[in-house]
């Protein structure tokens, strides 16, 4: 009998030893994104991993650096995250893309993660994975 339970406890300690820590759920936040903007141009958007991810966002034809210029002018936009139950927010910095590039400062942007799979930003837009 002795042996059983010496036998049992060998194997639950090796068990317990190999497990290891609990894994950690995924982010929704994680990723690469596509979404038509509120003004028709197409928006790419990534999302770096850990407690303060990197996002960066391109905009192919953003109206904020592209008022009575046409034609469309892109920008990119870049901060780090603040993640909060299911919305991640951030102050970006936002780069008119033109021959010389114009920063035009900080803006404030944040995600909301939603059951479908999706991310909708704070004008309603819905970004999708790719």
């Amino acid at each position: 009998m002795r042996k059983v339970m010496v036998a049992v406890a060998t194997a639950t300690a090796l068990l317990v030893a190999t497990a290891g820590p609990a894994a950690s759920a995924p982010s929704p936040f994680v990723g690469t994104w596509v979404a038509v903007d509120i003004d028709g141009s197409n928006l790419r958007l990534t999302i770096g991993g850990g407690p303060n991810p990197i996002i960066n966002l391109y905009d192919d034809g953003a109206t904020v650096c592209s008022v009575n210029v046409p034609p469309d002018i892109p920008a990119r936009a870049r901060g780090a995250g603040t993640i909060t139950e299911s919305t991640i927010s951030s102050t970006v910095d936002v780069v008119c893309l033109t021959p010389a590039p114009v920063n035009i400062g900080p803006f404030a942007f944040e995600l909301e993660a939603q059951p479908d799979g999706t991310l909708t930003d704070m004008l309603g837009v819905v970004y999708t994975r790719i």
